[in-house]
């Protein structure tokens, strides 16, 4: 028996019945498992990110959005047991036993009120090939969905509205509530349209893996791992990708100006692939500050993983409005990825990227549980965070279960720290 065929069969999700206590979920440092109800079609799963619900009086619900569904990749070839498995927005809650409960489910539609899918668009360069079941257990082609995205962030723009990073082009939707009670996009954000040109370099599954919507009205993505892009002669923009100590930020203002800015991860680049630092999720502080999860493989089978605290106020903006080339900012015709290859490469160069703080650290130290992919994060209140791993609908041949952890965070963790005294201005001058 393949790994596809071990998914569980398609269901459909069933109301669960909502609490009306608004009182504060007990915090803990908790691993805390989700099992969607039994039902008949492809189980609740797949989660890639959570945001707040703004529609949710409690204070302790939250949205979270699938990715593309069941698949299977290796070596540019996704198969997809249910091709026509269409991306979910689920609402959840954190009831006050600590346990997590389904609210509801609704699914996403395209600008053209098509049900959206997992499968590759055909409106960007193809950097996979979809197969799927045909007859007699054979592994057909299939064409691009112009209706395909593959969701992995996820930010909430009060009830009726949520943003939405993708990794195949990579692209940023807006979608809002429509008459059926599910949610329609009706904006995108695209390389060269509304997104640095550069963005069109994003290596193979590896695009705006992070979200976040900023108080004062503004959006925040970050790429999962560095873009394949090198202009060295000789060298494979993958490796770049996977060696560059970079990760690209974007600001999207709410008068719509962009800023760029780079964060440098503390890795060390000669050290395995597997254990660098890639970007799970994010959620704002304030307008500048931006709580990040970043985690990394510690080897037999662990993940670690911390929520680390990004300045953006004190860092470059690297942005090009003209950007033809589609490379970036170059430096002595080099790529900023090339010049991350090494820790000091920013810096020589006068770039400064991001400070980072460390929240928490190794928040899943001692959890004896299946957690491979920290994917999705949100603050129900400013003492604790809730941080979801992707299961892959179980692909693998786990169960469909959901791993969530609870953390408490101390709030002075989350302020902004106050500038060193040398640099505060003597009120009596």
């Amino acid at each position: 028996m393949s790994a596809c065929d071990r998914v569980l069969p398609f269901f459909a999700l069933a109301l669960a019945a909502s609490s009306c206590s608004s009182e504060r979920p007990k915090a803990g440092n908790t691993l805390v498992p989700y099992d969607p109800p039994p039902t008949t079609e492809v189980p609740l799963g797949g989660i890639s990110d959570l945001a707040i619900d703004a529609s949710d009086s409690t204070g302790f619900g939250f949205l979270a959005i699938s990715d593309r569904g069941p698949n299977a990749p290796q070596d540019g070839i996704v198969r997809f047991p249910f091709p026509r498995y269409h991306q979910k927005v689920s609402r959840l809650r954190l009831e006050r036993d600590g346990s997590i409960r389904l609210v509801g489910t609704d699914s996403v539609k395209d600008e053209r009120g098509r049900w959206t899918t997992g499968l590759p668009s055909p409106l960007f360069p193809a950097t996979e090939r979809a197969t799927g079941p045909g007859l007699d257990g054979q592994i057909l082609s299939i064409h691009p969905d112009s209706a395909g995205f593959d969701f992995e962030g996820l930010a909430s723009d009060g009830p009726g509205t949520l943003w939405a990073s993708e990794e195949y082009g990579p692209r940023i939707v807006r979608a809002r509530r429509d008459s059926s009670g599910g949610w329609k996009i009706d904006q995108t954000l695209a390389p060269g349209r509304g997104l640095p040109t550069v963005f069109s370099r994003r290596a193979r599954n590896k695009g705006l893996e992070a979200l976040c919507r900023t108080p004062n009205g503004g959006l925040v993505g970050i790429f999962q791992g560095a873009l394949a892009n090198t202009t060295e002669k000789g060298t494979d923009s993958s490796v770049v990708a996977e060696r560059s100590l970079l990760r690209r930020i974007v600001s999207i203002a709410s008068d719509g100006r962009v800023r760029e800015h780079l964060a440098q991860m503390p890795d060390d680049p000669a050290s395995k692939a597997k254990r660098r630092t890639k970007i799970g999720a994010c959620t704002a502080l304030d307008d500048t500050r931006i709580l990040v999860l970043e985690h990394r493989k510690k080897g037999k089978g662990r993940i670690e993983v911390d929520l680390v605290a990004w300045d953006l106020a004190v860092a470059t903006d690297v942005h090009l409005a003209s950007d033809p080339n589609a490379r970036g900012r170059l430096l002595e015709g080099r790529t900023l990825e090339d010049a991350a290859m090494t820790p000091d490469g920013l810096a020589k160069a006068g770039i400064r990227p991001v400070d980072r703080l460390v929240v928490s650290a190794d928040l899943t130290a001692g959890m004896d549980a299946d957690l491979s992919k920290a994917e999705g994060l949100v603050l129900l209140s400013d003492s604790i965070a809730l941080v979801s791993f992707d299961n892959d609908f179980g692909i693998e041949g786990t169960p469909p279960r959901t791993w969530f952890i609870k953390a408490p965070i101390a709030p002075s963790r989350l302020r902004k720290p106050n500038p060193p005294a040398a640099s505060r201005k003597d009120p009596a001058r």
